[in-house]
């Protein structure tokens, strides 16, 4: 059985799907798959005794064994590997941006060939390989291998950046993190106000980040760090009385 899933929020600039699958679906006689290019980068943890083993063409007798846990980088043409029934394994589909940030280094070094991932990650990619081994079904894996992915991203101080349209990956996060949460409050207050028929009403926020989001905001026309607790002070007045 194979599932796939999207992933969740944090990873979703880097991630454009997560998958994991038992082989029971395959073919219990080893044969050889020819794969044809996405344009996307993988990321595959092999979890049965079996390395990846690529083949120059359908009728080659020598393999390139790569290894249990492997980085495929984009490809323009197709590859051969062997493929065996029951194979366990579980995986990412990456955007070509990924690699920097996940891999430190550029895509272009990983383009066109298949290359472990104990070469860039060290003993960490054995070590993701048991854990994940030792999950039992197919969805706790997509979560553990989940959790370890947004584990390896870079901590992003949460400002705003100078250009929305940005030409870092740091700048890139940031500009979704204030400038996206900006919209979704813009959002969220512009269909509550066409909900309730009414138009420019007071949209005061609070919070932790609210100093940083507001000004962004085309909606939010006050700061109030004590608004809770002002509300609290209010029902205790009317409680009292």
């Amino acid at each position: 059985m194979l599932i796939r899933r999207m992933p969740k929020p944090a990873l979703r600039p880097f991630v454009r799907m997560l998958w994991a699958s038992d082989g029971k679906d395959l073919a219990t006689t080893p044969h050889r798959e020819r794969v044809v290019p996405t344009g996307t980068m993988h990321l595959a943890f092999r979890l049965s005794d079996h390395p990846l083993r690529l083949f120059e063409d359908a009728a080659a007798t020598l393999a390139r064994i790569v290894g249990h846990v492997v980085v495929g980088g984009a490809r323009s043409s197709f590859y051969v590997r062997e493929v065996f029934g029951g194979e366990r394994s579980v995986g990412v589909q990456l955007h070509p941006g990924a690699a920097a940030v996940l891999f430190g280094v550029p895509c272009d070094e990983l383009a066109e060939r298949h290359t472990p991932l104990e070469q860039v990650w060290s003993p960490t990619a054995l070590r993701m390989r048991d854990r994940l081994g030792a999950t039992g079904n197919l969805e706790e894996q997509l979560d553990v291998l989940e959790s370890m992915l947004a584990a390896r991203l870079p901590r992003v101080p949460f400002v705003a950046p100078e250009r929305v349209i940005s030409q870092t990956t740091v700048a890139a996060l940031q500009s979704g993190l204030v400038y996206g949460f900006a919209g979704q409050v813009d959002a969220i207050v512009g269909r509550i106000t066409d909900e309730l028929g009414v138009r420019d009403v007071p949209v005061v926020a609070t919070g932790g980040l609210a100093d940083l989001i507001a000004p962004h905001s085309a909606s939010i026309t006050a700061v109030d760090q004590e608004l809770t607790l002002h509300g609290l002070r209010i029902v205790w007045e009317r409680n009292r009385s």
